[in-house]
């Protein structure tokens, strides 16, 4: 990447515009790597628009550049391993205090605030917490509210899925029930290994009326293994089990009754 000494960089804006021309490529080539129109990254680069996440992220990756720079011009331009080891203490800090604080509730429209920044410290930092018995060690947990009726009967809408990050370094066993964001979804499913196809990964629901996604593995942002569950529903079969021998009860005791009203009604 070829540096330009003279271009300005104290705005978010003049740093994209920066990197753009340090790679000699056109707007409309830029716009397709930010994944936006190019009137869009045209208001970006002169500050009318605000640059997303989503362009944050992809711009980084393209070009190995610093978010931290990109987004405020602080730090290194490029990632190094130093920063690197700087960002993963930090996310480890920021879940230990999350730990201490309680689990944040993503819950109704916080989903679609969740996946639009990109599960941003600021955003998370809104949600409400809550602290729960047994899930108290150090790994970074979220409070998922099941959004429809796709995983039934194994979970239905409205239950809380209490979730753990997953990190690329351990990977999770085929059929592994997880919270899965990509792009602007939210996938509750079982997560298998694609077999046809390296780095993919089929995304399946339980109820069999949604058909099965399939994502490549770099689409995936984020995946949490969902642990436990918290439900207002309490079980059909129970319910029902529980009315009968409430019924069942109620007989006997009439029958009691009338047992009880013959043998003093003969003395």
């Amino acid at each position: 990447m070829k540096h330009l000494p003279d271009h300005p960089v104290s705005t978010a804006a003049q740093r994209v515009k920066y990197i753009r021309k340090a790679n000699k490529i056109s707007q409309i080539e830029m716009s397709k790597i930010m994944g936006v129109s190019q009137s869009t990254l045209s208001q970006v680069e002169n500050g009318n628009y605000d640059i997303s996440f989503d362009s944050i992220k992809k711009i980084s990756k393209k070009f190995n550049i610093d978010c931290n720079w990109l987004i405020m011009g602080k730090g290194d331009m490029f990632i190094t391993a130093e920063s690197e080891k700087k960002e993963e203490k930090e996310k480890s800090e920021d879940a230990r205090l999350v730990g201490e604080q309680g689990i944040p509730l993503v819950a109704g429209e916080a989903i679609a605030g969740y996946i639009e920044s990109k599960g941003s410290n600021d955003f998370v930092s809104t949600l409400d917490t809550y602290r729960l018995p047994n899930f108290n060690d150090d790994r970074e947990r979220r409070i998922f509210e099941m959004p429809d009726k796709s995983m039934m009967p194994i979970f239905r809408e409205g239950d809380y899925l209490v979730a753990g990050r997953q990190q690329d370094s351990a990977p999770l066993p085929n059929g592994t029930l997880a919270v899965v964001i990509n792009g602007k979804n939210l996938y509750v499913s079982r997560l298998y290994k694609y077999a046809e196809r390296e780095n993919y990964y089929v995304l399946k629901q339980e109820n069999g009326a949604t058909e099965a996604n399939i994502i490549a593995k770099s689409d995936i942002e984020e995946v949490w293994e969902i642990s436990g569950r918290i439900t207002r529903h309490a079980d059909e079969k129970f319910l029902r089990n529980d009315a009968d021998s409430i019924e069942i009860m109620k007989r006997d005791l009439d029958d009691l009754k009338n047992k009880i009203h013959f043998l003093l009604k003969g003395r």
